[in-house]
């Protein structure tokens, strides 16, 4: 009933959503039926029947990796970048670049892109993408833990985009630690789409509630409850070895690493938090919000966390932008 309620809202225009500024919309570069065509083809070659348990999920990659991760990284990511740090000819360090959707919604707003991922196959898929749609970003195949051997410390903005949660939680000391260093003062350290380890359901993973919680030993073992079947293999074999599967798989990330890497949560300089940002709610929807299971359990989390620290640390995925 109250989605039914919220779609007569909206069509009413009553329903206030959040609008895509005009001039990030100019520089969208749309490509034509045989360039479309063309990128198609690749991902679909790149997502190989093998990889995958069923049609519909093999289906679901192809048209995320084609289509979908671009469009949603230009109608969220982008405005809020635009807004909160700028991107024309700003030097931009993406790690965890992937088949390069993202990189291409950076390069077309100006953004001077260095995309960087430890899948060769896929850096090589982005390369191709940004052919086609004849933009000029950098790719290295490198792991993050190493970014200190591009020897710059010039960056004006450096995103961990999806892949903190894959790293180890050594790695992503190390990592974060670098990319810090790497910034140059007054620069943007960004995470995003990182499920965040405080959520009591795992949405990224298992799709097990409380999961995130549970130390590493249990989850080996629990896993074998997941719907996903995959994953749900995890937990057979020697334990000892396959903690690092475990969070190649993706586990959560909390505001405790970050501050193990950059110091105390309460000092660093939050620009901003992407859901917050797309929060610019009408009053009907400020209502709908405040009324909502995730609003309560934000603020009852927010009871129990370090005094000041920024809200955007108690959303669902941390997308967190931080100015050194």
């Amino acid at each position: 009933m109250k989605n039914f309620v919220i779609s007569i809202l909206k069509l009413l225009g009553l329903y206030k959503t959040f609008i895509i500024p005009p001039e990030v919309v100019a520089n969208y570069i749309e490509l034509n039926t045989e360039e479309s065509s063309v990128m198609k083809q690749i991902i679909t070659g790149f997502c190989k029947e093998e990889k995958y348990d069923s049609k519909e999920s093999r289906l679901f990659d192809i048209d995320a990796l084609f289509s979908g991760r671009l469009l949603e990284f230009r109608q969220t990511h982008i405005p809020f970048l635009t807004e909160k740090t700028g991107l024309k000819n700003k030097k931009v360090l993406e790690i965890g670049c992937g088949t390069g959707a993202s990189t291409i919604a950076l390069s077309e707003q100006g953004a001077l892109v260095t995309g960087i991922d430890i899948d060769e196959s896929a850096i090589e898929i982005a390369q191709k993408r940004a052919d086609i749609y004849r933009l000029h970003p950098s790719f290295l195949k490198l792991n993050a833990t190493q970014i200190e051997t591009l020897g710059d410390s010039d960056w004006d903005i450096i995103m961990f985009v999806a892949s903190l949660e894959h790293m180890t939680p050594k790695e992503r000391q190390a990592s974060l630690k670098q990319a810090f260093s790497l910034l140059k003062p007054g620069g943007h350290l960004c995470v995003f789409g990182t499920p965040n380890r405080l959520w009591p359901y795992d949405l990224h993973t298992s799709l097990l509630p409380f999961y995130m919680w549970l130390q590493d030993e249990l989850a080996m073992d629990y896993a074998r409850f997941s719907p996903r079947t995959e994953f749900s293999q995890i937990h057979t074999g020697n334990f000892e070895n396959k903690y690092e599967e475990l969070y190649r798989w993706g586990r959560g990330v909390s505001f405790h690493e970050i501050e193990l890497a950059l110091g105390r949560i309460t000092d660093l300089k939050v620009t901003g938090s992407l859901p917050i940002y797309l929060r610019k709610y009408g009053f009907i929807q400020k209502i709908s919000y405040r009324r909502s299971d995730e609003f309560f359990l934000k603020r009852t989390l927010s009871r129990f966390g370090p005094k000041n620290m920024h809200p955007g640390f108690y959303e669902c995925y941390l997308d967190i932008i931080i100015e050194k």
